[in-house]
């Protein structure tokens, strides 16, 4: 068996954000998303995945209309499938 240095969790890209998922699965696989609801005049969601302890890490984003305000006050009260599901509505 080969050890490795796990690569560290990447940092918030754009300071505090206003949400945050992580997901940590089998096999070292994990996942993390920064959400910012409007950052410079955008709603932005960067995610990080690495599908193994030794593998680096991998960057996606997301940038949409901002998310006003009685939305962000919905959000807090969302579970974390409906977040899901809200976050995804977005793309529609």
């Amino acid at each position: 068996m080969v050890s490795c240095e796990c690569p560290e969790k990447p940092d918030p890209p754009y300071g505090p954000y206003d949400d945050y998922s992580n997901y940590d699965g089998s096999d070292c696989y994990k996942s993390i998303s920064y959400i910012y609801y409007c950052h410079n005049g955008r709603y932005r969601n960067i995610s990080y995945t690495r599908s193994e302890c030794c593998s680096e890490w991998e960057k996606s984003s997301y940038t949409s209309n901002c998310i006003n305000f009685s939305q962000q006050n919905d959000l807090i009260e969302m579970n974390k499938n409906e977040r899901f599901d809200f976050y995804n509505s977005l793309n529609d």
